[in-house]
């Protein structure tokens, strides 16, 4: 028996039973408390973001990664540009995850 999880199964432990597989094939956030939950599409298909004029394939493509709608994934970057502490737990894993996932995409760029 393998001691090794996937990523799936990594992220569901930290959101409570959620995936970023199920939130991707549901076309919505990730649950709180780190994403949402809400719909990613609005009811015409478009991507549902507050600040519509960004690029919307780049925020679809990062969905596709990491479950967050293109509102969460502004907001963690704020966050992030910000250099704030992390006020809960499962914001700081997320954040490791992305950090991690970052490195490892790196690697394969190599």
């Amino acid at each position: 028996m393998s001691s090794h999880i996937s990523l799936d199964e990594f992220m569901a432990a930290i959101l409570g039973g959620d995936s970023v597989s199920a939130a991707v094939q549901e076309g919505r956030c990730v649950s709180e408390p780190i994403g949402c939950g809400l719909p990613v599409f609005d009811t015409a298909g478009n991507l549902r973001h507050t600040m519509p004029d960004d690029a919307p394939e780049e925020y679809v493509a990062e969905w596709q990664m990491t479950g967050l709608c293109a509102d969460c994934q502004d907001a963690l970057e704020g966050i992030e540009d910000e250099d704030v502490k992390r006020h809960s737990r499962a914001c700081a894993d997320y954040s490791a995850f992305l950090d991690l996932w970052a490195e490892m995409l790196e690697q394969d760029d190599d």
